[in-house]
């Protein structure tokens, strides 16, 4: 959430946005490529740490059991199509806020209010709290990246080369 909210904010503070906005590229490439800066290193913590998990879980959990445990479809599920949905949802929204926002504390601030209610559903999953099945799950995964591609949309509707400009002002 960090890299994805310092992302244009930090090019604000520290005067560099100038040199990205006469860069030959689009807006649209612009908010990609942000985003992807923030994308892969998350995605890639995220799935070593389920897979270090996976192996303790399944280390300590066959003998008692005589079986696999885990991971389960739910879990499958979750992490490889939910959690980079609402990874890339939750760094389109603060790549949005940073873009807006004139200072790194305002864009985190705003980013983080704006996230609890996704960050409390995935949560709720992860702990078992709410138990949704697989086929909602990935339901969910198509609502969050058709959310996913309308954010974009929009973030490159509202956010011209003119209005990032006068913002860093």
């Amino acid at each position: 959430m960090m890299i994805a909210l310092h992302s244009f904010v930090g090019e604000k503070e520290k005067r560099t946005m100038e040199t990205l906005l006469f860069s030959p590229i689009t807006v649209k490439e612009l908010f990609i490529g942000k985003v992807l800066s923030a994308f892969i290193p998350s995605i890639i913590i995220t799935w070593v740490s389920f897979f270090l998990f996976g192996i303790i879980t399944v280390s300590l959990t066959y003998n008692m059991f005589g079986y696999f445990i885990f991971p389960n479809a739910n879990w499958l599920i979750l992490m490889l199509w939910v959690v980079p949905m609402i990874t890339i949802l939750t760094i389109l929204v603060n790549v949005f806020v940073s873009a807006r926002a004139k200072g790194f504390q305002e864009a985190q601030q705003l980013g983080g209010i704006l996230i609890l209610p996704i960050m409390g559903l995935f949560i709720g999953q992860a702990t078992g709290f709410l138990v949704i099945k697989p086929i909602f799950l990935a339901l969910i995964g198509v609502i969050i990246l058709m959310l996913n591609f309308i954010l974009l949309k929009m973030m490159t509707k509202y956010n011209d080369r003119n209005t990032l400009f006068e913002k860093q002002i």
